[in-house]
This record gives structure tokens, C-alpha cells and sequence, in this order.
């Protein structure tokens, strides 16, 4: 972290996530909702397509993962 922040001459700080995380809704609680509202609307037709594809591939998944991944792919 501290090289990228060298030599990128970054002064304010800056954040690195994994974007799988936006799948799960437990990386949603905090500090870091508003940096995964902004990037799921950034990349939202790439997420709703997986979204899509995690639902039909596991449906017996947590339920709250179900529901977190019916909201990314659009569904009611």
C-alpha cells in the first residue's frame, strides 16, 4: 500500500476492494455502503448478468444472500 501511495503520489488516501464482494451482503454494512452503491451502479449490467447466474447455479443459498442477489439482478 504504501508503494502505491508513493508512486502514484497519492496524498489523500485511497481504497482497494474486491469487486466478488459486491455478490454478498455482508461486505454491504458500514463505512463501505456508499463506495459499493457507487460501484455496483458503475458495473451494474456485468453484476446483474452474475447476479443472474449465482441465483440459478444456488438456490439453496442464505437467504439473505438470495434476496441481496434478486436486487442486483433486477428482480422483485
Amino acid at each position: 500500500m504504501d508503494i502505491l501511495r508513493r508512486t502514484r503520489s497519492i496524498k489523500h488516501g485511497f481504497r482497494i476492494f474486491t469487486y466478488d464482494n459486491l455478490l454478498y451482503p455482508q461486505y454491504w454494512d458500514g463505512p463501505n455502503r456508499a463506495v459499493y452503491e457507487e460501484a455496483l451502479s458503475k458495473k451494474r449490467d456485468e453484476f446483474r448478468k452474475v447476479a443472474t447466474e449465482l441465483l440459478l447455479e444456488n438456490p439453496k443459498a442464505h437467504p439473505d444472500v438470495l434476496e441481496h442477489w434478486k436486487r442486483i439482478a433486477g428482480e422483485p
